[in-house]
């Protein structure tokens, strides 16, 4: 079974390679980050700037949430632009510091939720626009099998010393939160990642943080789509974009 995926994903990485999957490499736009994402986009595909430690930037990206599954053609080209203008804010958030420091969530990862042609498609434009010295620490949670499998894959497509920087870590084993706690304070992350219930995100790219809760799944919305609902230990709690003070979309504010 392991050799038949490694067949199948290596078969597809040819296919990026010759650029015959999407042709959605970095958006050719020199203004990207003054883009304003349509409402839909931002609420179901969120990411989030959470503040700095030591100079260097913390973004959180819970990328397994995000509902590629269900993309239509038009809106595939609306998140993989979404997802560019992430990368040049993060990018561009490192400079003058030592790096940034970066969580990817890629829980419920899946075959039936994967679009592989489009994960590696942006695996390209990571390393295109994220340079070795932008990245202090990196760490992706809550990989499941399938997941790391395709990692081995798209290692191939970013730099080696990046993989260096990046921390891959099983659904299965809590320590990373131990981890990630000694490089980041636990006042810039939320409970999820090992900090406190009473976390905000200093910028929010999207509608929806999550505050407390050890795991989340995505819910289909009856008017607008997939929304994002996090399930808690306790409660289930969703905060709207529109009620933070931050308007990030209005002030262009440089993280």
């Amino acid at each position: 079974m392991h050799e038949i995926l490694l067949l199948f994903l290596a078969c597809l990485l040819q296919s990026v390679r010759s650029q015959e999957v999407l042709g959605l490499e970095l958006t050719p736009d020199e203004n990207i980050l003054e883009w304003e994402p349509p409402e839909h986009i931002k609420k179901n595909y969120p990411y989030y700037f959470s503040g700095r430690h030591d100079g260097s930037a913390i973004w959180i990206l819970p990328l397994g949430a995000w509902p590629i599954d269900t993309m239509t053609s038009d809106e595939e080209k609306l998140v993989s632009k979404h997802f560019d203008q992430a990368l040049v804010r993060i990018s561009e958030s490192a400079q003058n510091s030592s790096g940034c420091l970066v969580i990817i969530d890629v829980e419920s990862f899946s075959f039936f939720k994967s679009n592989f042609g489009f994960a590696f498609d942006k695996a390209k434009s990571v390393y295109k626009t994220i340079s070795d010295s932008d990245l202090k620490r990196g760490w992706i949670v809550n990989a499941n099998f399938l997941f790391d499998v395709t990692w081995k894959v798209i290692k191939l497509l970013i730099s080696e010393e990046l993989v260096k920087n990046i921390e891959v870590h099983d659904e299965d084993d809590n320590r990373w939160r131990a981890t990630i706690t000694n490089w980041i304070p636990k006042d810039k992350l939320p409970p999820r990642y090992g900090g406190y219930a009473n976390y905000t995100p200093e910028i929010n790219f999207g509608f929806v943080f999550l505050i407390q809760s050890c795991h989340y799944a995505a819910v289909r919305g009856v008017d607008s789509g997939l929304s994002r609902t996090f399930k808690m230990d306790t409660a289930i709690l969703q905060v709207q974009f529109d009620k933070l003070r931050l308007k990030h979309n209005k002030s262009h504010a440089t993280c």
